[in-house]
């Protein structure tokens, strides 16, 4: 796809690092870690990033790009070598391990272990262009590793790990020469997405845990206070806490390796994730932003396949070429919100999706050009019902479902797309 990549880096401000070796009291009082702890702030500025295609004269770029820690605030990492066994025991109590729930056998795999402790990051582009044309300005502003650190009740009890955003990285990949990967988003995460067109933006908070920080409910602790609502204490021990929610995301055994065919990209495994893009709105600062819908995706399964990025099979041709497999099994609850109802359905793959040279090229006239190539799969869709949001979870489970959908796709020489219902 592109022969020639242009990066022009015009200012690099405000950069300081500090690295530091904190004794095992420090650091256990900060951050309940052993090892080295980096706290840092910076910002910086590129003014493009061009990737022009050597055989079709295609120019995709993305300008203004500003990233870097917000005013007064400062990125907090701490890491350490381990093993996982060790990790474990720290995090859960020494000889708390369970094989069988997860917990690392004796003979555990070294690991680098990252922990975010605060990443007070902003980025957002200017324009991205294709052939030197303005399509749309975006950003993710107020990254939060912890949303909710104001309200120490609701999140009472829990470990410094699970209130940081976590990488574990391994040697091995797929064929014992790569790299692999787990990653743990907690259920404080929250960020800012926009997209900007003529003047006009779409915007929504992306959080992993369906509750609102600024919520002065969730800051009820015991029976005793008002506002306590016992639909919302799931686990009826008197008290709302982030316990009570559903939430976080843990992706594990994602795997980077290089193959004759190119890069292979081994996806992870995924268990009851949460997504939640909350507070969808439309508009702009001058006129203010009208509230459109939430959705929420629950119950995230994935259950494994990988992606293999090609280079073209053609002498002379550069577009990036793709197969990939996504494993039966994967699926998720989707939930659309308006302020007035909501509307659910699981959704799961039944057969593994399968992708074919699928194909991304830039064009000097076309712009962007995505070829599909073959996709085969079955989806199905069931449990779909509409009602009112006041609902408890309880009293939802009871309404009748509208019916379901199994969809046969096919997209090849002889496409077809097969759509069955109840």
């Amino acid at each position: 796809m592109a022969a020639r990549l242009y990066t022009t880096l015009l200012l690099l401000p405000l950069t300081t690092q500090a690295l530091e070796r904190l004794d095992d009291g420090d650091m256990a009082a900060v951050t309940g870690q052993q090892g080295v702890s980096i706290i840092s702030d910076y910002g910086f500025e590129i003014d493009s990033i061009s990737l022009t295609d050597s055989d079709d004269g295609g120019v995709a770029s993305m300008t203004d790009i500003v990233f870097g820690t917000r005013v007064n605030r400062k990125q907090r990492v701490d890491f350490e070598i381990s093993d996982e066994r060790t990790l474990y025991d720290e995090r859960y109590g020494a000889g708390a391990y369970d094989l069988a729930n997860g917990g690392p056998a004796a003979n555990s795999r070294q690991v680098l272990a990252f922990f975010n402790r605060d990443l007070p990051y902003d980025v957002t582009v200017g324009a991205l262009e294709i052939n030197n044309r303005a399509v749309a300005s975006f950003g993710i502003t107020d990254f939060e590793v912890n949303a909710f650190s104001h309200l120490t009740g609701f999140t009472a009890g829990l470990h410094p790990d699970d209130l940081s955003m976590n990488v574990y990285a391994y040697a091995g990949g797929a064929d014992g020469r790569g790299i692999t990967f787990d990653v743990e988003i907690p259920k404080t995460a929250q960020y800012e997405q926009y997209v900007e067109i003529n003047g006009v933006q779409f915007i929504g908070t992306v959080r992993h845990i369906d509750a609102d920080p600024d919520d002065p409910n969730l800051a009820i602790n015991n029976a005793g206070d008002d506002g306590y609502n016992p639909a919302w204490d799931t686990n009826s021990d008197g008290r709302h806490t982030i316990d009570d929610y559903e939430g976080g995301l843990v992706a594990r055994g994602m795997t980077l390796d290089g193959v004759a065919e190119g890069m292979r990209i081994g996806l992870p495994t995924i268990e009851n994730g949460l997504v939640a893009i909350t507070d969808f709105r439309i508009g702009n600062e001058e006129v203010g932003y009208d509230y459109l819908n939430d959705i929420v995706l629950k119950n995230i399964s994935l259950t494994g396949g990988h992606l293999i990025l090609k280079p073209d099979a053609i002498a002379g041709q550069s577009s990036i070429n793709i197969d990939g497999q996504v494993n039966t099994g994967t699926g998720f609850t989707y939930i659309y919100r308006d302020p007035n109802d909501q509307l659910r359905a699981d959704i799961s793959l039944t057969k593994d999706l399968t992708i074919a040279d699928m194909s991304i090229n830039t064009d000097d006239v076309e712009g962007y050009v995505i070829g599909l190539g073959e996709v085969r799969g079955q989806v199905f869709v069931d449990n779909m019902t509409m009602a009112p949001n006041f609902l408890t979870d309880a009293e939802r489970s009871r309404v009748a479902p509208l019916g379901e959908l199994t969809v046969n796709l096919n997209i090849a020489n002889t496409s077809y797309l097969h759509i069955t219902g109840n």
